[in-house]
């Protein structure tokens, strides 16, 4: 049997990698396989535009530092003990009682702005500096998310969601979770986990977790041909 060239050795070796990369756990083909095992969340009426969330430099430094320290394993002092009992309480729990629990139990923190807090006008806080120094919008629905991932909610199944709310005219950020093929969301300015669609006034412009981000465009306003941004 005549040996193969060096064209054929090199796409061997070239499959050989692929096929290895594949079976990684945290490779971003395995994030695609496991992300489309679900449906798209559709949030808000929205059509998603699937990206690489290595564009947003904030959240990619949040993710990084999660990966090595883990906040909820390693929470110290009286908000420790807190976790921990919340924690023993839900992790069997259905996720709706789950998503509720969580969302009250960070609502207890006082809202602060990004100046207030850091000194910064944009400013991405880490779950256990939140738990410090409390945050705005964005870090409430940031520790959420951790918070839930720690409960065993899967990554899939939540995203952290930028929008604008059009009666306060603000921009504004909130955790999304699926439950049983709904959209839940938790929401800082309220106790109440309602559905998407209880919110018209939320308009998403992106949402993301740790394996993509997706631009939300209006579902009327969309090219059914094109669904992914590259």
């Amino acid at each position: 049997m005549p040996l193969p060239n060096a064209d054929c050795l090199k796409n061997l070796l070239a499959l050989l990698a692929a096929l290895f990369i594949f079976s990684l756990p945290g490779s971003p083909e395995k994030a695609y396989a496991q992300e489309n095992k679900r449906k798209e969340f559709h949030l808000f009426g929205t059509k998603e535009f699937r990206a690489s969330y290595k564009s947003l430099p904030k959240w990619v430094e949040i993710v990084n530092f999660e990966k090595g320290s883990a906040t909820f394993q390693h929470l110290k002092g009286k908000e420790a003990g807190r976790w921990s009992r919340l924690r023993e309480q839900t992790l069997n729990a259905g996720r709706l009682d789950k998503i509720k629990r969580v969302n009250n139990f960070f609502n207890r923190w006082p809202y602060r702005t990004d100046m207030e807090a850091w000194g910064k006008s944009d400013y991405w806080a880490k779950p256990k500096e939140f738990i410090a120094k409390s945050g705005d919008c964005e870090d409430y629905a940031i520790i959420k998310y951790f918070a839930l991932k720690d409960l065993g909610v899967p990554i899939e199944d939540m995203r952290i969601v930028l929008l604008n709310d059009t009666i306060r005219g603000l921009g504004h950020a909130v955790l999304a979770v699926d439950v049983d093929g709904t959209a839940y969301i938790l929401d800082n300015v309220s106790s109440l986990v309602l559905t998407d669609d209880r919110l018209p006034h939320y308009k998403p412009e992106y949402s993301v977790n740790e394996y993509f981000r997706w631009v939300h465009l209006p579902a009327e306003s969309v090219n059914p041909a094109k669904s992914v941004i590259n």
